[in-house]
């Protein structure tokens, strides 16, 4: 199985924020005992203060894990300032239910433990 990592493009990220911040809303419900309605406005309220540029936001980077050229999962990663250095702080992480979707997702770590040294600048 070939696994590679690509950034994910424009046409994709419109379906991929909603569905994060669907799971973000489900797992301030289930797991932290928000009411629904609350947990919605702040999901929305969270991606966009966190990703206010989409894609574009700077400092963020957000993959498409693809197996064998299909697209089973997505990554997602930031610069943050952890005690005055600079880190690389994963967001989210998520494969689909696909066969081979799981392998995948192991192949990928492989893939992202070398690819924040590549786009952050500074992350050492």
């Amino acid at each position: 199985m070939s696994v590679t990592l690509r950034p994910m493009r424009a046409d994709e990220y419109p379906a991929w924020a909603e569905k994060g911040e669907r799971g973000y809303v489900y797992q301030m419900v289930e797991f932290g005992g928000m009411e629904r309605e609350h947990a919605a406005a702040k999901a929305v309220s969270d991606f966009a203060t966190v990703l206010p540029e989409g894609l574009q936001t700077e400092g963020h980077w957000l993959y498409v894990i693809e197996a064998d050229g299909q697209a089973v999962g997505c990554l997602w990663f930031a610069e943050r300032d952890m005690d005055g250095r600079p880190t690389a702080f994963l967001y989210d992480t998520s494969t689909s239910t696909r066969a081979g979707a799981a392998t995948a997702g192991r192949r990928c770590w492989s893939l992202s433990a070398r690819r924040p040294a590549l786009a952050c600048s500074t992350c050492r």
